[in-house]
């Protein structure tokens, strides 16, 4: 067998001299230096996490699920975002949320019970469909309208219901990953007195007959007849 360290300690000198110029101390700090190359290895990019629920409340809009596929809950790490999966008629749908647009959270667990997570945002979700659905095709997403009867667009506070034992583990990974969202799970839930988002009109509280059944007069003001200009006729 060889033996490699006896073989190079055998090995004669070749006679070489390196030069300790600048130029090559330069050389070898910007090696030294020098950002790692390639593309960063899938398996060192971290996976999301995807959890089954149960049911997902906002507002007075919820959706039971009837089988697992129904409704998803996803956690992105590297977009640090999560994301409601409803799976509908055979459509998908989805609301995504920001981690950033998360100013409370808070979860029940308790062993051989439902675990409920509920979150509260500064932003309302933004929508998605899927686009032209077709089994064993990667999805793709177009933007869309709230699909929730516009809860979701104004109901700040979000409750998602799982199985016994679902939500430990992705609770405690989603804490570790973010410290802003570590330091609101230990904060009163809500932070908010008010369920809702500011409305763009906040001193507009119209009556129902004005909703449904507007006065022409309420909408706007009676204008007075403007005065002859001097030197016509009015007929």
């Amino acid at each position: 067998q060889l033996n490699l360290p006896d073989n190079l300690s055998s090995l004669k000198p070749l006679g070489l001299k390196l030069n300790n110029s600048p130029e090559l101390a330069r050389w070898i700090e910007r090696q030294l230096n020098r950002p790692p190359t390639g593309k960063t290895r899938a398996s060192d990019k971290p996976k999301p996490v995807i959890t089954p629920a149960s049911m997902l409340k906002i507002g007075s809009w919820e959706r039971v699920a009837k089988n697992t596929s129904d409704l998803t809950t996803k956690c992105y790490f590297a977009k640090r975002k999560l994301v409601w999966e409803i799976l509908e008629g055979g459509l998908k749908r989805k609301m995504e949320m920001q981690w950033s647009d998360i100013i409370a959270i808070d979860a029940c667990i308790r062993e051989k019970e439902p675990g409920v997570l509920r979150i509260e945002l500064n932003q309302c979700p933004s929508f998605f469909q899927e686009k032209d659905p077709q089994p064993r095709k990667h999805t793709i997403w177009m933007p869309t309208s709230d699909f929730t009867g516009g809860q979701a667009s104004k109901c700040r506070r979000h409750e998602i219901v799982f199985s016994p034992g679902n939500l430990d583990k992705p609770y405690k990974s989603l804490l570790q990953a973010d410290q802003n969202l570590s330091e609101l799970s230990s904060k009163p839930f809500p932070s908010l007195e008010d369920p809702y988002y500011p409305t763009l009109y906040p001193d507009f509280n119209p009556t129902p007959n004005s909703v449904t059944n507007p006065n022409p007069q309420q909408q706007f003001p009676q204008l007075s007849s403007p005065s002859p200009i001097p030197g016509t006729k009015t007929t």
